[in-house]
């Protein structure tokens, strides 16, 4: 599987957001063919919620946008749980990633 990652931001949140997706899918995507295009950009909004975001994915990819750069984040964790990933603590060895 390749993985082309689309930053529409000079944010560094938005960098290790993206950054984390990557690490994550490769783990995940193990022996998939294709390409898995992903965009990720801040939109600020006018929205009472501050940090709200939008993941639009399919199995070929799509976008996470969020109305700042940790809703990007928020949102790409939010993603990787909706694929199974589950985070139950800081410690990298208790995460559980499925392979998909």
């Amino acid at each position: 599987m390749k993985i082309i990652l689309d930053v529409k931001s000079i944010e560094q949140t938005v960098s290790y957001a993206g950054e984390e997706l990557v690490r994550y899918l490769e783990r995940m995507l193990l022996g998939e063919e294709g390409v898995f295009s992903v965009s990720l950009e801040v939109l600020p909004s006018e929205m009472e919620d501050p940090d709200s975001f939008c993941v639009e994915l399919s199995d070929r990819g799509g976008s996470i946008i969020g109305t700042n750069p940790r809703s990007v984040l928020l949102g790409v964790y939010d993603y990787l749980r909706h694929l199974g990933c589950r985070f139950v603590s800081p410690n990298k060895a208790l995460e559980v990633v499925p392979v998909i």
